[in-house]
């Protein structure tokens, strides 16, 4: 018999309170009991309820792609979606600026955005289709709302994959493009944008336009990171290139800041390598992985590992083992299950949903439920707990030049001392046109990298700790290394900080140019903290 420990007390005071709220009538009591469970037991919600209701809608899903893959009928639908859209935003009460219908529910981000209730909605929920792929091109077409876990599954049987393959199957194409997409084969081929080939865009008058580097260039260069707020991307062409079915990964632990810091950058400088990252475990910990795609396994040089296996442990507890091992060590993981290694802990954020769900018994008897759609999670998530997220809890990425890290680091530590930390190179190459993210000002392509903080600081119980002034200095401090704050994320920014970290004079002159204003908000007042909730 296995024992669950130190959770042992949580799991026997879950249960309780399970049954209290089964018999509490009385509504104001009955709230009370709800914020206690969805605060301090919310494994009570997860497990039963939004575990099942995530396998079975991704079952309905996973059914319903299948038969428009056999089908083909997403290209030849597309053409009617564009046109009943089309019709939509001509018909539109002008007096209303525009956004998607899309709820706040079905969004990656742990906010609402408040200005939905007032904006007229285009429904886009019908975008969600794989439309071409093109082999001699080695480009795939897609529609705004298809997954990263479409991707894969349309790809990886035709040894394809797209240059930048995101992480979590649940990132949609249009918000890695509007919004901010990264992954380890970034420190080559840049953010998820710069393997974009061409966009679709449903303009504020409602006409459709394509643009690319040679065509509307300067559309082309302003949609990525605009937040929806030039125009409606309704298609978009991806670069491609050749997979293989493996990946044979090297962990290589370091046991100071600055050897993993250099460490990081040595291998970066080298390449040779398809992808990179970084796990950091505290300020002087943390292990550095390099990984290439192979044909096959090879057993003398290392053993095969499918991490994605339900039984698995979460990826990066499985890295962990490797820095308290003290040794570097080679193994080979199907290609899926490394685009997909993180998707399984939501990183390590299933560590706070369900405390006991790295363990054994979990793993091993419950554990192919997970992990639970965010969505699903948002629908469960009470203003109480909503609070304590932005009290207590941390969800940002930001990328900063290479040369910076060591100071960054510095300075996430001070504010949150949270850890894990994600580092993930990043090149940001100098595009013909500037944009709203670009490389520092005066150089050539630039190598970022995205540092990721999710969960809660350690010193989130300190009384000097204070949410949004640390967050404030942190945003300070990414202003100044001419850094950039991923737009999902909570931003405290005012719309002047706002202007000089992302460059607007395109942005501004493209609005002007496409009657945008009336239409559109601009990305601030979508982003902003009076725009969220």
């Amino acid at each position: 018999m296995v024992d669950f420990g130190a959770y042992e007390f949580q799991v026997w005071h879950g249960l309780v309170l399970l049954v209290t709220l089964a018999i509490m009538f009385r509504k104001t009591i009955g709230h009370k009991i709800i914020d206690i469970v969805t605060t301090e037991y919310r494994w009570v919600i997860i497990v039963p309820i939004v575990l099942p209701m995530s396998l079975f809608f991704n079952m309905a899903l996973h059914i319903r792609n299948r038969y428009v893959e056999w089908t083909q009928s997403a290209p030849h639908k597309h053409s009617e979606r564009v046109a009943k859209l089309q019709s939509q935003i001509r018909s539109r009460d002008k007096s209303q600026p525009m956004c998607t219908a899309r709820p706040n529910w079905q969004t990656t981000s742990i906010f609402h955005a408040k200005y939905k209730s007032t904006f007229f909605k285009a429904d886009l929920s019908s975008f969600c289709d794989v439309l071409k792929i093109d082999r001699e091109k080695m480009t795939v077409t897609v529609e705004p709302l298809t997954t990263v876990s479409q991707l894969t599954s349309h790809l990886a049987p035709l040894g394809l994959t797209t240059a930048v393959m995101p992480e979590l199957d649940d990132l949609t194409v249009g918000g890695l493009i509007a919004g901010f997409g990264v992954e380890t084969s970034s420190w080559e081929y840049g953010l998820f944008q710069h393997i974009c080939v061409s966009y679709d865009v449903i303009l504020a008058n409602g006409d459709l336009v394509k643009c690319s580097a040679t065509e509307n260039p300067e559309l082309f260069y302003t949609i990525p990171w605009s937040y929806g707020t030039v125009g409606f991307l309704v298609a978009a062409e991806l670069k491609l290139v050749k997979a293989k079915p493996f990946v044979q990964i090297k962990y290589e632990p370091a046991y100071t800041r600055k050897e993993y810091v250099s460490l990081l950058d040595k291998r970066v400088r080298e390449g040779g390598v398809d992808f990179i990252e970084c796990l950091a475990y505290s300020s002087d910990t943390a292990v550095v992985m390099t990984a290439k795609m192979v044909e096959k396994p090879d057993s003398k040089i290392g053993p095969t590992n499918a991490i994605s296996r339900f039984w698995k442990p979460w990826f990066f507890e499985h890295v962990r083992a490797y820095l308290n091992a003290k040794q570097t060590a080679v193994e080979f993981i199907p290609l899926r299950d490394y685009y997909h290694r993180h998707t399984k802990s939501l990183f390590w954020e299933m560590g706070e949903i369900l405390p006991f769900g790295n363990h054994p018994l979990f793993r091993y008897t419950l554990g192919w439920l997970i992990p639970p759609k965010v969505s699903f999670l948002k629908l469960t998530t009470t203003e109480t707990l909503h609070k304590v997220y932005e009290e207590k809890h941390v969800d940002q990425d930001m990328l900063v030049p290479m040369r910076d890290l060591d100071a960054c680091l510095t300075a996430f530590h001070k504010e949150w001392e949270l850890y894990p930390l994600w580092l993930c190179p990043c090149r940001i190459p100098k595009t013909p046109v500037r944009g709203l993210v670009n490389p520092v000002e005066g150089l050539e392509d630039d190598m970022f990298v995205d540092v990721g903080a999710y969960g809660v600081p350690h010193n989130v119980h300190k009384k000097e700790y204070e949410p949004k002034s640390a967050l404030r200095r942190v945003e300070k401090f990414v202003r100044d290394v001419k850094g950039f704050q991923a737009l999902y994320a909570l931003t405290l920014m005012d719309r002047q900080e706002f202007e000089q970290m992302f460059d607007h004079k395109l942005y501004f002159q493209l609005r002007k140019k496409y009657e945008c204003d009336g239409a559109f908000p601009v990305i601030y007042d979508k982003v902003s903290r009076a725009a969220r909730s």
